[in-house]
């Protein structure tokens, strides 16, 4: 498990864990009994988990474990020691934080070019976030993952020539 701090305020640090293999299967659509001991070990408190679907749609967590199980891609709170998961395996864990305001998203190429990024801003900004830090997690890289030229011309026109890039096997 990989840990970091992240500034979310004036007196507030986000802890940002990053699960691997080594720690457990976290399907969610796994047998619940047996991720709920894995998830207590990462942090005994309730999640917000979600039902990720590759879109722009964000939940505003109000308690501990709200919208869990919900379908979006990702999720603020303001509420101190809420615990926000999402699931990746080629897709980025993007952390947003700013002036006590956490927002955790799935950023795979169809949630990019859908906008999911600048939803959660927004909902954060709604929140009187202020300025906003970021952390991308473990992801696959350019030199790792391919697909189609129509895809990648959607991804560069919303995130710029730099997402054009050539894998190992050219």
């Amino acid at each position: 498990m990989i840990e970091r701090s992240l500034p979310a305020g004036p007196h507030h640090l986000a802890r940002v864990c990053c699960t691997d293999r080594a720690d457990g299967d976290f399907r969610v659509d796994g047998p619940a009994a047996e991720l709920a001991v894995r998830r207590r070990r990462v942090v005994d408190r309730p999640w917000t988990w979600l039902r990720q679907v590759h879109g722009a749609r964000v939940v505003r967590v109000r308690k501990p474990g709200d919208g869990a199980g919900t379908e979006a891609d990702a999720m603020v709170t303001r509420v101190p020691g809420a615990v926000l998961a999402v699931q990746t395996a080629d897709c980025a864990p993007v952390v947003l934080a700013g002036d006590g305001v956490l927002g955790l998203v799935h950023a795979g190429w169809r949630g990019l070019v859908g906008g999911v990024i600048p939803a959660a801003l927004e909902v954060m900004r709604e929140e009187f976030a202020g300025d906003v830090h970021a952390l991308v997690g473990p992801c696959i890289g350019p030199a790792g993952y391919e697909f189609g030229e129509a895809e990648l011309d959607r991804v560069a026109a919303v995130t710029g020539p730099e997402a054009r890039a050539t894998t190992d096997r050219g």
